[in-house]
């Protein structure tokens, strides 16, 4: 058979080249190229090519060589002076300092032990935050908050600690939001049906606010296996905390109205009952913003439809901004219990008539509609319908019970409901609809 001869490839006799040049073995190569102790370690890996780039030799007197002479490729006489290189008029290099470190470096301080025990004198400032009346680097104590995931609690969480708490939050997982970018808030992992998690929630708490609740259920079983199994058992975590808040909602003033409002109204009896005068019961008014998913379907109608819906005009509906709603609650975090329930509104606690709320949302998706009124009956009617889809299991907003809440003519709230030192309110209608707007739209939950 015959042999076949493999072809040199172009790459191989570069090779091939390489090696003629640095010698036929590293043994033979030149004594300047060879590594001897007078060559730094990691240039002795590399390869010679590398070696005569990088200027291989170290220098002489420097480093370890400046220890005493040692044998070398190139290695100056010892005593012979150092000629000076790029010095001014030729003065001569002042000698070096000796010293316990390594030759050719000046003496390090000894570190100052004392001074690094110190505490800081405070923490440092963060922008747009506030410090707590105590003083410089003291917190106000620790809060617990269930329900910081909600859409009430991330704000109440960033007003908490804007206001100088200690946060610690109940959560079903590591929660991450961009309300918090500069708030670090304990996590303890577990849910309102978990009493370990609660009692780790609540151990060592100076005030625990309960905000968790459930808005939106098919049956009057599921609300009250959350807003009243779930508050009894907040109430015996926080038996030991000094101050307890109760985040309810102002449809408990007529728990007849629906199955949400009648279970709101019995978490406050209950923990009422466990607690007595520790409790503070905080009943917000209807609650909009960034965020809100309920009030959605109002705003893209007033952005789409031409005619909006007068449900009742005699009727008169409180409202709030949830970042408001979260101040007020931080403020009543801070402040002794009133041993009062104490309801929450923006700055006009008489409520709204549903023209000038519909006038607002729609100025605020920059429309002029018309107005027709609705007759009660339908929006019952449309409730009833809906009643029937959640035997199918989904969970409509409207609800026949919903439209009593809707229809109901009083959500005003009295002189003796209101805070008597409230927060100051930052958002009225008008900019608090603005902003929401803004935000739906950036957002992309609206297009309009």
């Amino acid at each position: 058979m015959a042999r076949h001869r493999r072809p040199r490839l172009p790459h191989r006799r570069r090779d091939r080249a390489d090696r003629a040049r640095q010698g036929p073995d590293p043994a033979e190569r030149p004594q300047c190229l060879a590594a001897g102790p007078g060559v730094d370690r990691r240039i002795r890996d590399r390869a010679p090519s590398e070696r005569r780039r990088g200027r291989l030799l170290r220098r002489p007197g420097r480093g370890r060589a400046a220890r005493g002479p040692r044998p070398g490729p190139v290695q100056r006489p010892r005593g012979a002076p150092r000629p000076d290189r790029g010095r001014r008029g030729g003065a001569p290099r002042p000698p070096w300092r000796g010293g316990s470190g390594r030759a050719g470096r000046r003496p390090r301080p000894a570190p100052d032990l004392v001074g690094q025990a110190l505490p800081l004198q405070g923490p440092r400032p963060f922008p747009g935050r506030r410090l707590p009346p105590g003083g410089a680097g003291l917190t106000r104590g620790l809060v617990a908050v269930t329900g910081a995931t909600g859409f009430l609690g991330r704000h109440l969480v960033r007003a908490l600690a804007d206001d100088g708490w200690a946060v610690r939050v109940l959560a079903r997982r590591d929660p991450i939001d961009a309300l918090w970018q500069d708030v670090a808030p304990q996590v303890v992992v577990g849910g309102l049906e978990d009493p370990a998690a609660l009692a780790r929630l609540c151990a060592g708490a100076d005030v625990v606010v309960h905000a968790a609740g459930l808005v939106k259920a098919r049956s009057r079983a599921d609300f009250d296996a959350v807003n009243v199994a779930g508050s009894v058992r907040v109430a015996e975590a926080a038996r030991d905390a000094a101050h307890v808040l109760l985040v309810s909602s102002l449809t408990a003033r007529e728990p007849a109205l629906s199955h949400y409002s009648a279970s709101k109204h019995a978490g406050e009896r209950a923990m009422s009952n466990a607690l007595g005068d520790r409790l503070t019961i905080v009943r917000p008014c209807a609650i909009y913003g960034p965020g809100d998913r309920e009030l959605l379907p109002v705003f893209q109608a007033a952005a789409r439809v031409p005619v909006l819906p007068i449900l009742d005009p005699d009727a008169r509906i409180c409202m709030i901004h949830v970042e408001d709603a979260a101040r007020q609650t931080a403020a009543l975090a801070a402040a002794p219990p009133p041993r009062r329930t104490v309801a929450l509104s923006d700055s006009r606690p008489e409520g709204y008539g549903w023209r000038e709320l519909m006038t607002e949302a729609a100025r605020a998706c920059g429309r002029s509609p018309r107005f027709a009124p609705v007759p009660k009956a339908l929006i019952h009617t449309l409730g009833i319908t809906n009643d029937f889809t959640a035997l199918l299991g989904s969970t409509p907003m409207l609800t026949s019970a919903k439209a009593r809440e809707l229809l109901h003519p009083d959500w005003a709230i009295s002189p003796e409901e209101r805070m008597e030192t409230a927060a100051p309110v930052k958002f009225d209608l008008s900019s608090g609809f603005s902003s929401t707007v803004a935000w739906y739209r950036n957002a992309a939950w609206m297009k309009h």
